[in-house]
């Protein structure tokens, strides 16, 4: 009478091929979805290296009776790059900061861009507080229509009084 003990070499290699299919798909669950948006990240984060926003002039018109009420004129220069958006941050002279909704941004070389002070970064300028100063940044969508914003140009534009308005 032989007397059988343990599991047979199919079954032993049968688990062992289980076990190590169970452990793939664990360690995919943790690792895939960071593989996956590496790529993504990676097209963005190039996207922002080859585009430069750059804001040239900054001039409000006509401030003579109350600085908060005037319109700036805003030169942006589209330097290289095709963002599909541009914030406007504005360093107000008392050292608040104030970020733009998304804006259309240049499509050529040079182009002017009208900005409202009634809301937004413009809003309640004082020019008694010192001078403003402006920055601009890309922002692209990403895959799933998000919006990522690239770091700000290094270059700022500080705004002026045009008197002769």
């Amino acid at each position: 009478m032989s007397n059988k003990k343990g599991l047979s070499n199919i079954v032993a290699t049968v688990l062992i091929v289980l076990l190590t299919l169970a452990a793939i798909v664990i360690i995919w669950a943790f690792i895939g979805p960071t593989i996956t948006n590496t790529g993504e990240t990676t097209e963005i984060s190039t996207a922002c290296l080859n585009t430069e926003l750059k804001p040239s002039t900054c001039v409000f018109e006509d401030i003579d009776t109350d600085p908060t009420l005037n319109t700036p004129t805003l030169n942006v220069e589209l330097v290289k790059g095709n963002p599909d958006f541009m914030i406007v941050t504005v360093e107000h002279g008392d050292g608040e900061v104030s970020v733009s909704d998304p804006l259309t941004p240049p499509t050529n070389a040079l182009e002017v861009i009208a900005l409202d002070t009634a809301s937004g970064p413009f809003e309640n300028v004082d020019y008694n507080k010192g001078l403003v100063k402006v920055s601009v940044a890309a922002v692209f969508l990403d895959k799933n229509g998000e919006k990522v914003t690239c770091d700000s140009s290094p270059t700022t534009a500080t705004c002026s009084i045009d008197t002769d308005g």
